[in-house]
């Protein structure tokens, strides 16, 4: 019974990424920040769950081709975000994290970022 208790205390500590990305963009920009997070986060996962009632899900897990073309492609967006902010960094441009937070984002800025 203890190995129960301790399970389930350990899983509350337990962040996933998005936790964190909510947990962060709340901190530094609000609670309307936070919410739009939170309700980006969840409209995700609303999506993935419903690729997998389509059966989209189970085409990339057997077609090694399939799964392969959108690893590609979500590595070449990772690249894309990565020589932006490398670029942002050579033109003396502050990264969002370091800048102070003077004004109001777009709330849909915050809710695309996650989905």
């Amino acid at each position: 019974m203890d190995t129960v208790y301790c399970r389930n205390f350990r899983s509350g500590f337990c962040t996933c990424p998005g936790m964190l990305y909510v947990l962060s963009q709340t901190m530094s920009g609000g609670k309307s920040a936070g919410l739009a997070s939170t309700l980006g986060a969840s409209f995700g996962g609303i999506f993935h769950v419903i690729a997998a009632a389509f059966g989209i899900t189970a085409i990339l897990a057997s077609s090694a081709f399939a799964f392969s073309i959108v690893k590609y492609i979500g590595a070449a967006f990772l690249i894309y975000l990565g020589l932006k902010m490398l670029y942002s960094a050579y033109k003396g441009n502050k990264p969002k994290a370091v800048e102070t937070v003077e004004r109001k984002e777009n709330l849909n800025l915050f809710f695309y970022k996650v989905f």
